[in-house]
């Protein structure tokens, strides 16, 4: 081969190792625990630890999910009802007469979608 070949197939080598092909990465929680991660707030803590680029959707199964504290969502996170339906799934603020914010959304891509949020509070 010639010397510019080589620096032809260079090229080609580095320009396909800097595509990196973004992955959305799906877990389920359950209310009794059984999910891939056993409380919501462990799925956020992970999800938010994702990659840069790749997306999380953590699909909530029926149930009544109790938080002791604010989830901050700090990554590109989708936190669903897997029936799309928000009487199915509800997530509140579970700390005697304390209210807090239940959400703290703190990435533009973060996104709620079919749950019932309720006994917090908002501080938009």
């Amino acid at each position: 081969m010639s010397r510019q070949t080589y620096g032809f197939l260079a090229v080609v080598a580095v320009a396909g190792a800097l595509h990196v092909q973004a992955e959305t990465i799906t877990k389920t929680v359950r209310e009794d625990g059984s999910g891939d991660y056993a409380t919501l707030a462990e799925a956020v803590a992970a999800m938010n630890a994702l990659e840069e680029g790749d997306e999380g959707v953590i699909v909530l199964e029926p149930g009544d999910y109790g938080l002791t504290a604010t989830l901050d969502v700090t990554g590109p996170i989708s936190i669903r009802s897997s029936t799309g339906n928000p009487d199915d799934v509800s997530v509140w603020a579970n700390r005697g007469s304390a209210k807090f914010p239940v959400f703290h959304l703190a990435h533009p891509y973060a996104l709620l979608n079919g749950l019932t949020i309720s006994n917090g509070y908002s501080t938009a």
